[in-house]
């Protein structure tokens, strides 16, 4: 049986943003066709040339309302635009871009996302079979320019086992990952400290990934008999040394519900909490 760890961008699980909560960049998703999101396996299995995505209501997380994905034939998204609205209106306020260049093998060697004002440019160069390391420049309105290099070592499996990042004022990211016999995630260490160790436990037909930090924060995945997962949930504990960015102070509680197509392709993602109003993310595919 084939496994693999996907890279996930998961600044929506987080009610901090990715850098100040300090969420791993890693998470585990079990065999292949597990996932938090449309693999490119599926995709391309698909024939899916075309993502639209709809949200049922944007201001509830002041996020995007609408957003397509042009996919190419290896089932990677070559460019994505995400569409803001007027306010109480359907109407388009400013639409963000972001545009991909893979390699041969898939990996991302060029990313450019452009908003408003700003744009974020990431490059990627090979420092050898195993190793990348990744620059990104970003200009925020008329602020000057930041960068942050990132350092990205697989094994030869293809699992991220090292990742690091930082800018010219500090570490931001200093990640090592552990595998186990069956190529699951089993830990990460951030820095010199352990930060997530992951449990499997099986209920039935379905399996759960758990996992947390010592500060009381807690983090689980439930996966069905197909090895999708069904089910996110996490707890993060009120910290009062740290500023929640909805102002709620108090424990944050969120669960997100994932609903399939027959191909394997994701219909719509439901999110509900105890400090937002439940919202549906909704797909329909151009083949």
């Amino acid at each position: 049986m084939k496994y693999l760890i996907v890279t996930l961008t998961i600044i929506w699980l987080s009610p901090f943003g990715t850098k100040a909560q300090g969420f791993p960049r890693v998470m585990p998703v079990g065999i292949e066709n597990d996932t938090l999101i449309n693999s490119s396996a599926i995709l391309r299995k698909a024939g899916i040339k075309e993502i639209q995505t709809v949200n049922s209501n944007s201001r509830i997380v002041k996020t995007f309302d609408t957003q397509n994905r042009t996919i190419n034939t290896n089932g990677k998204v070559n460019k994505t635009v995400t569409c803001f609205w007027k306010e109480n209106s359907t109407q388009v306020a400013f639409c963000d871009s972001d545009t991909v260049i893979y390699n041969a093998d898939g990996r991302i060697i060029f990313r450019k996302h452009t908003f408003k004002n700003a744009f974020i440019v990431y490059k990627g160069t090979p420092m050898n079979e195993y190793e990348w390391e990744y620059i990104t420049l970003s200009q925020i309105e008329s602020n000057a320019p930041d960068s942050i290099i990132e350092h990205e070592k697989y094994n030869e499996k293809g699992q991220i086992i090292y990742f690091k990042s930082e800018n010219s004022d500090r570490v931001l990211f200093n990640n090592r990952y552990y595998y186990d016999a069956d190529g699951f995630l089993d830990s990460i260490s951030e820095g010199d400290n352990q930060g997530y160790v992951f449990k499997k436990i099986i209920k039935g037909n379905r399996k759960i990934i758990e996992t947390g930090k010592p500060d009381g924060d807690r983090y689980s995945w439930e996966y069905n008999t197909l090895g999708q997962c069904i089910q996110f949930k996490y707890l993060v504990k009120h910290k009062p040394s740290i500023q929640f960015v909805n102002r709620h102070k108090k424990d944050i509680k969120r669960i997100t519900q994932y609903y399939y197509n027959e191909d394997g392709t994701i219909a719509k993602i439901v999110h509900s909490g105890n400090d937002i109003k439940e919202y549906t993310i909704s797909y329909t595919y151009i083949k």
